[in-house]
């Protein structure tokens, strides 16, 4: 298997310990990490949404729009 472009899983270059790894397990370390960040993003919109439950309901799209441009 090729080695994966860790620029596109990280943002960066690997650390030399991710590096050093067998295709395979570089393949299941991405993996878990785009698992982890989903995870994360829905955990994040879900605290947002339930924020905004705090926020008059007549005000909530004027609120998103100066929160979220």
């Amino acid at each position: 298997m090729n080695r994966l472009d860790w620029t596109d899983v990280l943002g960066e270059e690997a650390p030399a310990g991710i590096a050093v790894l067998d295709s395979d397990l570089q393949i299941a370390l991405a993996t878990l990490l785009a698992e982890s960040q989903q995870r994360q993003r829905s955990q994040l919109e879900a605290a947002l949404e339930a924020a905004l439950g705090h926020v008059p309901r007549v005000l909530r799209g004027a609120v998103r729009r100066v929160l979220f441009p």
